[in-house]
């Protein structure tokens, strides 16, 4: 009995241990990080051909028209002037000066007279077309990881008979390098831009170049998905991982945690085509239920 007891006694403090140390993490990253758009308010609208929605310092939400070149606010229904959108993306250009000016100085040094609102533009012009990009050939590494697998108890977890959860060894993640093309004349259309002499060199502008063309994508187009979103611009990863788990298992819950996204090099080979190689990383935290009565069915 007494046994029991203590046998309870660590259960119990093994589960608030849980939660604090899950509490703590969620604290001390909420610090780190910008509140989440709120999806139903600023919803996706690619379809009227608007990037975005990005999100600023000071709590603007605003989405981007690579045809007009403006910014455009939903909450007035109203594109902003070139002043209201430099004061509220300042805190933006500022940081982005730091993390992608030199690739601005690239983008002019690569085409001489381009300013550094063009050069601007054209940066958001191919960071979104190198998502969309047709992947030529890639190749993938799987990541393996602990998955757990949700407990059929009819206890509340809370309770401290609650049993621990059993894991399966599965895949949770991939390290991928990729091989993009990127066609040139929807590049043009969508740049506003003549890139006939575009012609990225073999020097460290084009480094600069794949630097500024990373965080763009990683800060201003990827932090504003949801999880399903990002998914489908990794590749839909989730279908792998829900392919490879154990005979009898199927995912219960499954979210993005961590993913990197790299601009690795960018080159023209031909008149029509940009050739881009990118490494991208992702991770899942992913929880599976056992599917009992098809097993006791096979079995028996």
């Amino acid at each position: 009995m007494i046994d029991t007891i203590r046998e309870l006694e660590m259960r119990v403090a093994h589960l608030e241990k849980k939660s604090s140390a899950k509490r703590h993490h969620e604290e001390m990253m909420a610090k780190f990080r910008m509140p989440r758009v709120d999806r139903d308010r600023y919803t996706d609208l690619s379809h009227q051909g608007l990037e975005g929605p990005f999100q600023f310092k000071g709590g603007h939400i605003l989405y981007y028209d690579p045809k007009a070149g403006k910014y455009y606010d939903r909450d007035t229904d109203m594109y902003l002037s070139d002043r209201d959108a430099d004061r509220i993306t300042s805190s933006y250009r500022n940081a982005s000066l730091k993390q992608a000016g030199t690739g601005l100085k690239s983008v002019q040094a690569m085409m001489p007279g381009v300013s550094g609102r063009q050069a601007n533009h054209f940066l958001h012009a191919l960071s979104a077309s190198i998502l969309d990009g047709e992947v030529i050939n890639k190749n993938e590494k799987l990541m393996e990881g602990e998955i757990e697998v949700e407990s059929n108890s009819m206890l509340h977890p809370s309770n401290p008979a609650y049993p621990e959860l059993d894991t399966v060894s599965g895949v949770v993640g991939s390290k991928t390098k990729m091989k993009l093309k990127v066609g040139l004349k929807d590049l043009e259309k969508l740049a506003k831009m003549n890139l006939d002499d575009f012609y990225p060199p073999e020097d460290n502008s084009t480094k600069l170049l794949c630097d500024a063309l990373t965080k763009n994508i990683e800060n201003n187009i990827l932090r504003n998905m949801g999880s399903e979103e990002i998914d489908l611009a990794f590749g839909e990863f989730e279908y792998e991982i829900e392919q490879r788990l154990p005979s009898y298992h199927n995912i219960s819950q499954i979210e993005v945690i961590e993913y990197d996204y790299e601009v690795r090099d960018i080159f023209r080979d031909d008149d029509r085509y940009l050739t881009v190689i990118v490494v991208t990383q992702i991770e899942y935290d992913v929880v599976a239920d056992f599917d009992s009565d098809s097993f006791d069915r096979d079995r028996y």
